[in-house]
């Protein structure tokens, strides 16, 4: 009689052994790796970042608001680093937010915002959703440059709802900010 192989789960540990210029996840004991974003993610992020801002520039955060670029969360529980997501944005409201030079964020944001890729898109919507509703993330935003498409949901009664689409010719007051951003300066892709 021969043992079955032994699954053991991934660890923390096997977050810090990733090669440099990978990010990496840890979900229900499994590790994620995907390459670090391309030069049009990042001006996205960029770009959305700036949008949040009162002035559109960089700067402040969005009034009542501190919104970090993909910083590592560890939010499991009991042991935080049991649970570690990497949004390509988060937030929380300023009386929430987490000292942001402590060693670890273990605050669950109040607002995430992922990029989407071909590569990443399938592991956004659907792992990382649920682990965000899991957490009670009030709210989120898809956005696929793909597309040229912003999608946002809010969380009600543990699901997500979603209250809010928008592409290059809309302007809106983006939820929850209330701020008004012209999304054609996102998706141009000039």
């Amino acid at each position: 009689m021969s043992a079955l192989p032994r699954f053991e789960p991934a660890t923390y540990e096997d977050i810090l052994a990733v090669l440099p210029h990978t990010t990496a996840e840890l979900i229900n004991g499994e590790l994620y790796t995907q390459a670090r974003p391309k030069a049009r993610h990042n001006r996205l992020n960029r770009l959305i970042s700036r949008s949040l801002t009162s002035e559109g520039e960089d700067g402040d955060d969005p009034e009542g608001w501190v919104v970090v670029q993909e910083t590592e969360l560890h939010l499991g529980q009991p042991d935080p680093r049991s649970l570690v997501l990497v949004p390509d944005l988060c937030g929380w409201r300023k009386e929430r937010a987490p000292d942001l030079d402590a060693e670890s964020i273990t605050v669950t944001p109040d607002w995430v915002c992922e990029i989407l890729s071909p590569t990443t898109e399938r592991h956004d919507r659907l792992r990382k959703m649920d682990q965000y509703a899991g957490l009670g993330v009030s709210w989120a935003w898809l956005v696929n440059p793909m597309v040229d498409l912003l999608e946002v949901y809010q969380l009600q009664a543990g699901l997500w709802v979603r209250v809010q689409t928008g592409g290059p010719d809309d302007e809106l007051d983006v939820l929850p900010f209330g701020l008004r951003a012209r999304l054609g300066r996102w998706f141009r892709r000039s």
